[in-house]
């Protein structure tokens, strides 16, 4: 069973290029999260830096890739591998939001991120964590 642990929103940076930010709401994992771009060194290096704003600052923690779904629409997703001190590996993929609301601006996308536990042996989701302010960790 999968179950909804977070959002994020595609947005883009004049300078930056494309980046998400949203929010994260699991066990050992919640704060705002944002999906910053990564140095590509390889075809197979991350697309993306996963860093999570939390009361004591910011930190990274884990790694993203873009993917496209099999079928006509080829659907992009987001596949997210969050590495936090002192529990197991999660693996989590957002894809685009079936609605979208009406105050996103133009080219923004929101995304809804998807946990399934049986493909991952991290701790359950929970509700909860303070937003943060909203400076972009570049």
């Amino acid at each position: 069973m999968a179950n909804h642990v977070g959002s994020l929103t595609r947005k883009e940076h004049p300078e930056q290029g494309t980046y998400f930010e949203g929010v994260l709401h699991m066990e050992h994992v919640h704060g705002r999260a944002y999906l910053v771009p990564a140095e590509k060194r390889k075809d197979n290096s991350p697309d993306f830096k996963l860093k999570l704003r939390k009361a004591g600052g910011i930190f990274e923690y884990g790694a993203a890739w873009l993917g496209k779904m099999k079928g006509p629409d080829g659907a992009e997703y987001v596949s997210i591998t969050i590495q936090a001190p002192g529990v197991p590996t999660i693996y989590v993929k957002a894809f685009p939001a079936d609605d979208q609301p009406d105050d996103l601006k133009d080219g923004e996308t929101l995304f809804n991120v998807i946990w399934n536990p049986s493909r991952s042996a991290a701790s359950a989701p929970s509700r909860g964590g303070p937003a943060l302010d909203d400076e972009i960790p570049f």
